[in-house]
């Protein structure tokens, strides 16, 4: 890309969503949210000690059905297109992740209080504070997919190119702005000058052996990660089971 971006330490998959994200030209609110997912993602070192948003309810269905899909970073599919009332869900979701008197006196169009401590609401936010694919980036994506629903039908109903319904959007420009200021709130200290630690799993890499009939050859090691794959697949759709960690 020439976009000036170092991604030398970007997990793969990050590289993907990323590319995706930022093909939408919804302007300059947009794009510093995306800055901030990576900013987020760099607290973590990209790769490292990865989590998942394990509490799923209000979460809408096309998430998991995405997932059973091979998560492709892309628009959700026309068939099926979002159902009805996708944004009200995701809103809901990301409403019960928080903590739980936050939204408590917030009225209409509010937002909820945003505390301005940088670093310090971990402990209130722990299971949204999750890195890598299965956690914050699953709300900016799906917050993607909202708003080109929402852009596609005012382009239909000619509000220019759907611009125009995307910022009349209350709750997606609401949401947006919120998930904008928990990407900041929510990152990690991490010094600039800091390199990356090496992945948990790599140093069990390493010492595997190689020798044939040990049962540590290529063909052992296929047959193990396939079946690993096959279980994060699973549990990345049910939204069960234990953090899954990137091989």
């Amino acid at each position: 890309p020439s976009d000036g971006i170092d991604r030398s330490e970007w997990d793969p998959n990050l590289v993907e969503v990323y590319a995706y994200l930022s093909s939408k030209r919804w302007g300059p609110k947009w794009d510093e949210l995306l800055a901030q997912l990576v900013q987020f993602e760099w607290s973590n070192y990209f790769h490292y000690d990865m989590g998942k948003i394990q509490k799923i309810t209000h979460r809408p269905e096309e998430i998991a059905e995405w997932m059973k899909r091979h998560r492709v970073a892309n628009d959700f599919p026309l068939n099926p297109a979002l159902t009805p009332g996708f944004g009200e869900r995701l809103l809901a979701w990301w409403q019960d992740l928080g903590p739980k008197d936050r939204w408590k006196d917030v009225q209409g169009m509010e937002s909820p209080p945003q505390e301005e401590e940088r670093y310090g609401i971990a402990p209130k936010w722990k299971g949204v504070v999750q890195f890598g694919r299965n956690g914050i980036q699953l709300i900016v994506l799906a917050l993607a997919w909202w708003g080109q629903d929402i852009w596609n039908r005012g382009s239909a109903a000619g509000l220019g190119g759907g611009e125009k319904a995307l910022e009349a959007a209350s709750d997606w420009q609401r949401l947006s702005q919120d998930v904008s200021w928990f990407l900041v709130a929510g990152q990690r200290e991490r010094d600039p000058e800091e390199a990356a630690p090496e992945p948990e799993n790599t140093a069990a890499k390493k010492g595997r052996g190689k020798g044939k009939g040990n049962g540590k050859g290529k063909g052992a090691r296929a047959e193990k990660d396939k079946g690993g794959t096959e279980k994060e697949k699973e549990k990345d759709a049910t939204g069960t089971g234990t953090t899954v960690k990137k091989r």
